[in-house]
């Protein structure tokens, strides 16, 4: 393997461990975000809501103004109160010692007040996938805007994906609890992708004493082949149960709440273990090819 072919083999890795990183990133704030929204949604429909839900209407975005004067107070002083402390604490502890900084955050606190008032109508007036889509182009917007060159144009892409994926969410936040399971599987599977990549595997290295000084060098590129065989049977195995004959891409299932095809889950491992594969693969023919130049390492897998 010739120096040039080994560097175009390495710039594709980091490439997909960029890919792979960028995923788990999306994946885990979708998870943390849908679980927010299910709960505040609740929140508001709940029976022992109602006043906080009357201070909606207290302003007049929904419903009917509820009578009871103390009922409307509590929760307007609550959600004025809440998100301006919070507003006033995070602009005061960053600009520390600036001038002007108590007039600056006041109006920093008034414009969270604001937003967690916008935010609490958004939830509760309309239909979920309006909110998760506009959460999708706020907040993948900023990334991209934050970000500069190739970079910039794939999480644009990315946003874009994931913003119109959620016009097709049903109803509601039930599914969210689904949808966190689903990304949840794809958070271990290309996790432990990037741990290969990572070197962060588990390793054994027990019998590291008995082994002569010789082989050493040989052990952990005959670990990486022995890993490379176990894994791609799993990606085989894996790959058959998806779209197979009688795989899940075949039989069309779906999930009841989502409505995301069920072989979308088990993708996630076709991926993860074919990536770990070609890693374990490349990188043990490569410490073969090159006994002498490897990181130190008693035993392997």
């Amino acid at each position: 393997m010739s120096e040039n072919h080994t560097s175009l083999l390495k710039r594709v890795d980091q490439l997909c461990f960029s890919l792979e990183q960028r995923l788990v990133t999306i994946a885990a704030l979708l998870m943390t975000t849908t679980v927010c929204l299910d709960i505040v949604y609740r929140s508001l429909n709940g029976q022992q809501s109602q006043p906080f839900v009357s201070l909606l209407s207290l302003f007049g975005a929904v419903g009917e103004v509820n009578p009871d004067l103390e009922t409307r107070l509590a929760p307007a002083i609550a959600l004025f109160v809440v998100p301006f402390a919070l507003g006033w604490a995070v602009y005061a502890s960053l600009h520390r010692g600036e001038s002007d900084n108590t007039k600056k955050a006041i109006i920093h606190g008034l414009l969270w007040s604001v937003g967690a008032y916008v935010f609490a109508v958004m939830i509760y007036a309309l239909p979920s996938c309006y909110v998760c889509m506009l959460l999708s182009l706020l907040i993948g917007g900023l990334i991209s805007y934050r970000s500069t060159g190739a970079e910039q144009i794939i999480n644009a892409i990315l946003t874009l994906l994931v913003a119109w994926g959620s016009l097709s969410l049903p109803q509601g936040y039930i599914w969210s609890q689904e949808l966190s399971l689903i990304l949840l599987a794809w958070v271990a599977f290309l996790g432990a992708s990037m741990a290969t990549y990572q070197n962060k595997h588990i390793q054994i290295s027990a019998l590291a004493a008995l082994i002569p000084a010789s082989l050493k060098p040989y052990i952990r590129p005959l670990g990486l082949i022995a890993t490379s065989l176990f894994t791609a049977y799993i990606a085989t195995s894996l790959t058959m149960s998806v779209f197979g004959d009688k795989g899940s891409f075949a039989s069309g299932e779906t999930r009841p709440a989502t409505g995301i095809p069920a072989w979308v889950i088990l993708f996630s491992g076709v991926i993860a273990f074919t990536l770990i594969t070609l890693r374990s693969f490349a990188y043990g023919i490569w410490g073969f090819m090159h006994p002498n130049e490897q990181e130190t390492e008693e035993l392997s897998h």
